[in-house]
């Protein structure tokens, strides 16, 4: 038995084993408790297995060191779900030690093999029950012991600020929208992909969104506020990224949006701004200015920038330039993100060229 312990392949083959154990009872924990699974990660290093199923991705490394499975954010505070969540992991592997142990006696197991066997998952049960935290390729990792301590910590119930946050947004689309629209399985999706902080810090976050936002789309599972708001901002962020998206897809997205809401502000106004993207300036302008007064908000910030864009294509270089002038004000005083600054940069140096400011692009 002891030959057993020191062959580095039965090792390294039962790690794998009982690691890739432990997360999918994470995930199934997290399925059963009505948690939308966002990403399953099984160990570390080189990947060799990158598969996107619905809303769940699933990525598989070479080394079985480490893994996590990634809920999307919640709209109401699921305290017991999530600690259910947490100890699935362990409840894996104790199922799986069950397993072993009822093959071996019933002799469908060789007594070395399975002794290593149940030994590693006894090893990953005591090794994630302890609250510990480490880091791991310069990324902080915490014990499920750890986390269960942080959950239990949680109010029971509740929506949470970002599901306050959704709730406040949908109401730009539709006002009398109430707290039902929180139930709905495409919720924690939405908010990820629109709402999300540390998602919308990353490099590649405009191919991200819209993959993400277009599988909701073909699912065909949004109320008609959920779509209103999905295609929204897929315009929007089509329009600040215009150089990574096709003006066809942008109104493709308008027009649909402009069915479902005729008479919304929000969409008329990006409507308004595919116009001007599509080179029917005049039309875009007015629709713009017939919304009233500008604010000195994020929301002025892009009016401005469109109808710069607008006047500098009707030839009014002048107007254009005090209107460019203002979104790079606002711009500065809301700390708009990379992606804005690349898009204001790129519409100055074509309003006055050798006058714009190099930014990161999206």
């Amino acid at each position: 038995m002891m030959a057993l312990f020191t062959d580095p392949l039965a090792i390294f083959v039962s790690l794998s084993v009982a690691l890739v154990i432990h997360e999918i009872g994470h995930a199934l924990c997290g399925w059963i408790a009505g948690l939308p699974i966002r990403r399953c990660v099984i160990g570390e290093g080189p990947v060799v297995l990158r598969k996107q199923w619905r809303d769940t991705q699933i990525v598989l490394h070479l080394l079985p060191q480490g893994g996590y499975v990634a809920t999307y954010p919640t709209v109401f505070v699921c305290k017991y779900a999530k600690v259910f969540l947490t100890l699935g992991g362990v409840l894996g592997n104790l199922a799986a030690i069950g397993a072993a142990v009822g093959l071996g006696a019933a002799g469908l197991l060789q007594a070395e093999a399975g002794s290593i066997f149940v030994l590693t998952q006894f090893f990953f049960v005591i090794g994630n029950l302890v609250p510990s935290r480490h880091t791991l390729f310069g990324v902080p990792r915490y014990s499920d012991g750890r986390m269960l301590i942080n959950l239990l910590r949680l109010p029971r119930r509740g929506i949470t600020p970002v599901g306050r946050a959704y709730l406040e947004s949908l109401r730009r689309y539709s006002p009398l929208t109430d707290e039902a629209e929180l139930h709905s399985n495409a919720a924690p999706v939405i908010v990820y992909w629109t709402l999300d902080a540390a998602r919308l810090a990353e490099d590649d976050t405009w191919t991200k969104k819209r993959g993400g936002l277009e599988r909701l789309l073909k699912r065909e599972v949004l109320s008609s506020v959920q779509e209103m708001y999905v295609l929204d901002a897929l315009i929007t962020d089509g329009l600040i990224c215009n150089d990574l998206c096709p003006v066809a897809d942008l109104e493709r997205w308008s027009q649909r949006a402009i069915r479902l809401g005729p008479t919304c502000e929000a969409l008329t106004e990006s409507r308004a701004a595919v116009l001007i993207e599509l080179g029917r300036f005049a039309e875009g302008k007015a629709m713009i200015e017939r919304l009233g007064t500008v604010g000195d908000d994020f929301g002025g910030m892009l009016r401005r920038l469109f109808l710069a864009q607008a006047e500098h294509g009707l030839r009014n270089e002048i107007e254009a330039e005090r209107l460019i002038s203002e979104a790079q004000r606002i711009a500065e005083v809301v700390a708009a993100k990379p992606p804005v600054l690349a898009r204001i940069a790129r519409l100055t140096s074509a309003i006055a060229p050798g006058a714009g400011v190099h930014h990161p692009a999206c």
